[in-house]
């Protein structure tokens, strides 16, 4: 009779265990976790203090396919404030009830505020937290971190993972540079480089001004972790041309007096930077090398007509001068107005020669308007 009632004990025990599930091991279920999928940054200066925007996934709308209730959709965005980011996310925890998790994090977002007082500030939190990914995209708000996070699709809020691609898509198409969290972080550190950021900017929709789009152009650009100042789209590719991180996009050419318009698809590309640095200030020769195809023309009764294979005039030239035009503005803006070296032409100094870097780094912020910058570019049209 005890072996009987032993036996049942533990059965009852064991079958008890099992339907107690997740509760009984101390393991936290989903719902019991904040699935962080995108962060934005901002500071409010007035207050002097951080406002963290948090898009997390609604586990509970995930698992329903959505109910079409208001609020209802997969992501989820709420803001908590602090004197530091650390103390924003214990406000966040306190508020929910729920720890982070970092895991499925796509996005890390400055704004405007955030940048302009530092971003070398807020970075520490997550650097020190080893289960935040360093490795996830990170970007520049033209305005605020949570306005873009805040932007509605069809009703609600553009997911995290959707804001990631069209940053993935800015990069083929040669519109920004995409850059994660680690590159900021890296290039920042380097003695005399300068990091930079995709710039977010958020428009009206031209059918339905009410809704807004997210668009990718342009480049932030930071010097010693605080923002100096931006790069348009042109100048943003005249810096990829230069920096050998051109993976696409369209050079538009026009000829004289208004004329025809060309429009070429950018295969290939390839720089070539040498730097001499026997001078007070250096001079750095680039040579860019680009295969270029053209894919459209326009204009009366001049270039291509319909099945023809060349256009009536050689387009090389104009080819040639729009890349050096974009090349040449960039490093002006980045090298003489905002004196960062976002092309890192000091780490190129301290490989081929260490011992004109040792001479020079230490003053090379004001050494940057003085450098001499000569462009060389060779196009081939296919």
């Amino acid at each position: 009779m005890r072996k009987i009632f032993i036996t049942s004990f533990i059965l009852l025990f064991l079958l008890t265990s099992c339907t107690r599930g997740n509760s009984a091991t101390g393991k936290p279920k989903l719902t019991d976790r904040l699935i962080i999928e995108g962060i934005g940054i901002d500071y409010d200066n007035a207050a002097g203090e951080y406002a963290v925007t948090f898009q997390t996934l609604n586990t509970e709308a995930s698992g329903k396919n959505g109910s079409g209730d208001e609020g209802s959709g997969i992501a989820q965005n709420f803001e908590c404030r602090g004197g530091t980011v650390a103390e924003a996310v214990g406000r966040a925890i306190a508020q929910t009830g729920k720890k982070p998790l970092y895991g499925h994090n796509k996005i890390i977002i400055f704004g405007r505020s955030a940048a302009e007082n530092g971003i070398y500030k807020v970075l520490d939190y997550f650097l020190k937290d080893y289960k935040f990914y360093i490795n996830t995209a990170a970007a520049f708000a033209e305005t605020t971190a949570a306005e873009i996070l805040n932007a509605k699709l069809d009703g609600e809020s553009m997911p995290a993972e959707v804001i990631e691609k069209i940053l993935r898509s800015a990069e083929v198409n040669s519109k920004a540079p995409r850059t994660e969290l680690y590159r900021f972080v890296s290039f920042s550190l380097e003695e005399t480089s300068g990091a930079f950021l995709p710039v977010l900017r958020l428009i009206s929709d031209e059918d339905e001004p009410e809704k807004k789009n997210i668009i990718v152009s342009g480049t932030a650009v930071f010097k010693k972790g605080i923002y100096a100042g931006g790069l348009t789209e042109g100048e943003t590719r005249g810096f990829l041309w230069i920096a050998g991180r051109i993976d696409g996009g369209t050079v538009t050419v026009e000829t004289e007096n208004g004329g025809s318009k060309y429009a070429f698809n950018i295969k290939k590309a390839k720089p070539e930077v040498k730097i001499n640095a026997g001078g007070e200030f250096p001079t750095i020769d680039i040579s860019i090398k680009a295969s270029v195809e053209m894919i459209e023309s326009r204009g009366a009764n001049k270039g291509l007509a319909f099945g023809d294979k060349e256009p009536a005039e050689d387009l090389t030239p104009l080819v040639k001068a729009a890349i050096e035009n974009e090349a040449k503005s960039a490093a002006e803006k980045a090298l003489k107005e905002y004196k960062t070296d976002i092309f890192r032409f000091g780490r190129r100094l301290y490989i081929k020669n260490p011992e004109a870097y040792r001479r020079l780094s230490g003053s090379w912020a004001e050494i940057l308007p003085g450098i001499q910058i000569n462009t060389n570019v060779a196009v081939e049209i296919l």
